[in-house]
């Protein structure tokens, strides 16, 4: 009996565990050097692991000015499992309603568009990355292809908000990404 309450014990918490050391400290993207500010394991409903996911900024970026569009910025993910393109831009979506106005969303709509017509529905090794470079744009990487660029500061400051903003996709995993859980 204290066998299985231990089996039971370690299947409700280890899902809960955070992953990490997943990603290298450093990563370089077109010559530019990035700073791993934090990383996290997205869990679903405490038992399904998603993904993992890491934020990189540019040397000396402040906290405070990562979703400004004045410093490049990287947003790594690595699947654990795999997602319908349908879905993950569902929750984007949703995301990206709960933390922009509608002035805001109007704004970036039709390049919101733009990239959701270019995501792929992903399997479970499959990768992914965004990577804002202040004089090009958010370009879109699915397992080391490069898909589109979107210009614009004001695109990279909202559509990173689905991650890193007021209400993300998950406060848990936005805080550890910023470096702060």
């Amino acid at each position: 009996m204290k066998l299985l309450v231990q089996i039971l014990g370690f299947l409700v918490v280890a899902p809960l565990a955070s992953a990490t050391g997943l990603f290298p400290e450093r990563s370089t993207v077109a010559d530019q050097v990035f700073e791993k500010q934090g990383e996290k394991r997205f869990v679903y409903k405490r038992f399904f692991k998603v993904y993992d996911a890491a934020l990189y900024v540019e040397p000396k970026t402040p906290r405070a000015a990562i979703l400004s569009g004045d410093y490049g910025i990287k947003l790594q993910f690595n699947y654990l499992r795999d997602i319908d393109r349908d879905l993950a831009i569902k929750h984007a979506g949703e995301a990206l309603e709960r933390n922009l106005n509608a002035a805001e969303l109007a704004s970036i709509a039709g390049r919101v568009d733009q990239i959701n017509r270019v995501y792929r529905s992903v399997e479970e090794g499959d990768s992914a990355r965004l990577v804002y470079d202040p004089e090009i744009g958010t370009t879109y990487y699915f397992n080391n292809e490069k898909l589109i660029t979107i210009p614009g500061k004001d695109f990279a400051s909202l559509y990173f908000q689905v991650w890193l903003g007021e209400d993300p996709i998950s406060t848990r995993m936005r805080d550890a990404l910023l470096g702060e859980g």
